[in-house]
Order: structure tokens, then sequence, then C-alpha cells
């Protein structure tokens, strides 16, 4: 492991529900896609690489998802077709954008907040509606710690896991 491989992607489970979860080289290599795109902008031969995106080549792809050259290619055409990833090459190398990578990567506060007001008002009759307008502040800020909890123990867990491995060259 690298230096620059320490970290981790958030993937939520909604995944599962995406068209092409069920057809594993998309699927393995669009989540290879969000795990090797930059989450900092980054320099490469003189050229700026955004977050989301990475540089790469068809054949490097193959090598390290142990896929044919060919499954690359239609797993790439099956992402650009529904607009999962944008790719620019040459016949050397591949810049490889994930649209909307930061969408992937971000915890959505507000619209999770709000699918939990929404069952809680819809739940209660309108007499209640003030009440569960009050409590929204306390949930946001109950839930704001949750997930700070959660990701100060994954990045706990993951740390253990980068310093097991450096340890022992294995999980």
């Amino acid at each position: 492991m690298s230096k620059g491989d320490s970290g981790f992607i958030m993937l939520f489970r909604k995944i599962m529900d995406w068209g092409w979860y069920k057809n594993s080289n998309t699927a393995r290599l669009f989540i290879h896609c969000l795990l090797k795109a930059n989450y900092t902008e980054k320099e490469w031969e003189g050229k700026k690489i955004p977050i989301g995106s990475f540089v790469t080549s068809y054949e490097t792809l193959a090598r390290e998802l142990k896929l044919s050259l060919r499954n690359i290619r239609t797993a790439l055409e099956h992402l650009k077709s529904t607009g999962e990833v944008t790719c620019k090459g040459t016949s050397q190398h591949s810049i490889i954008t994930v649209k909307n990578y930061l969408n992937y990567q971000k915890i959505d506060m507000q619209n999770d907040n709000q699918t939990t007001c929404d069952r809680q008002a819809s739940d209660k009759q309108v007499t209640n509606e003030r009440q569960t307008t009050d409590k929204q502040p306390t949930t946001t800020n109950k839930r704001k710690k949750e997930i700070k909890e959660k990701y100060n123990s994954a990045t706990e867990m993951f740390k253990e896991l980068k310093e097991r491995y450096e340890r022992d060259g294995h999980l």
C-alpha cells in the first residue's frame, strides 16, 4: 500500500438500486474509479487533474482489476452511456472523471434531515406540527453527532488496518 492509498470513500447502500450494480465488471470498475479518483486537485505532467478525476490507461485498469481490455472498454462504455464517468484520452493514457464525485462523497445532512422531518410530520396530526418543527434542531444536532462518531470510528478502524498491513504485509 503506497502513501497515497490511505483513507476511504463513502459507498451508500442505495448503490444496490443502481442499474449497473448487477453487472459485476461495470460495478467493480465504477467502485475502482471512486477509489482512484483524486479527492484533492493534483498536477500531472503540467496538467491540473481535478477532484474526481485520475490518470490511467485501459491496460492499467485491466491489470488492476484483473479484467480483459475488452471488459474494461465495455464497462467504461456502460458508465459513459449513463453519465457516471467521462473519459478523455490519448494513445498512452486517459483521464477518467467521475461525474458528480463530490455528491458521492458527502453526507447530505439537509436531505437526510428533511426525510426524517417529512416522516415525522406525516405520522402526526396537523396539531402536532409545531412540536415536530421544534424538535428539528435537536434531531439535526443528534444526527451530526452520530455521523461524526461513525466517521471517527471508521477513521480509527482504517488506521488500525493500515498499521497492521504495513507491519504484517497483509490484513
